[in-house]
């Protein structure tokens, strides 16, 4: 599990080789002299997606916004040039053949998680454990026999904390394969021990899922499809100000 005190501040310009896995946390309500910069390089098919006001369309737009600056400090250029395409199942992905970077998001509540790699398909998943759920009930109706009966034998203290972690793991599988929440949430099936690190072999291919202290009260699993051979944590600490010139390459 990582461990919270190793976030860093970020700088304005990042590589990243293959193999490495960037994780950056953010909360939504921080920064909010960011906002209207965040929200000018939004392009007119994301602001269309949330119209009006209200808290859904504030997150939506710093989310994306974030994310966009997030990007931005990889490949250089400005983050309202930053063009994305969706998969089948509305996973979405750089429109640029020329870029290894694979990146994957989730927010809950206040929190947000972008995950990045170089050339390695990656999908991540983050839930408040504080909101009201039936977890006995829901484990039942739509994981898979062995984890249902897994949970439903531990301790009451501990059987909400497997319950998300047995969720986290298989949406970020999901998400990251490209295929996103297919219920019932049978395959693929997962263990439930809060370990920071499984590996397993799902749909023919290796995949190593990490367990990530994001904030108190979260539960986050971010998989990745192939082998991590180094993880570096970021805050996102506010928008990116000064000009950037496009990275030459990305090893």
């Amino acid at each position: 599990m990582t461990s919270p005190d190793r976030w860093l501040r970020a700088p304005q310009r990042l590589e990243m080789r293959d193999g490495e896995l960037h994780l950056w946390r953010f909360q939504v309500g921080c920064e909010r002299d960011s906002f209207p910069e965040l929200w000018r390089s939004l392009t007119p098919d994301e602001l269309e997606r949330v119209k009006g006001g209200g808290i859904r369309a504030t997150r939506f737009r710093t989310v994306r916004g974030v994310l966009r600056d997030t990007l931005a400090r990889y490949l250089g250029g400005e983050p309202g040039d930053i063009r994305f395409r969706y998969g089948p199942s509305g996973k979405p992905m750089l429109d640029s053949r020329d870029s290894s970077l694979r990146f994957n998001l989730s927010h809950s509540r206040e929190m947000s998680l972008i995950a990045i790699c170089s050339n390695l398909e990656v999908g991540a998943d983050l839930e408040s454990g504080n909101r009201p759920i039936r977890h006995d009930a829901v484990a039942a109706r739509h994981f898979s026999p062995s984890e249902a009966t897994a949970i439903r034998s531990m301790p009451p203290a501990a059987r909400r904390r497997a319950f998300f972690t047995c969720w986290t793991r298989k949406e970020a599988l999901l998400k990251g394969d490209g295929r996103g929440l297919i219920f019932p949430l049978i395959e693929p099936c997962v263990p439930i021990t809060d370990c920071g690190e499984i590996s397993l072999v799902w749909n023919g291919a290796r995949w190593s899922v990490h367990s990530v202290a994001v904030h108190p009260g979260y539960t986050t699993s971010v998989a990745v499809k192939g082998t991590v051979s180094r993880m570096i944590h970021w805050d996102w600490c506010g928008r990116t100000t000064k000009p950037r010139s496009p990275l030459s390459r990305l090893t």
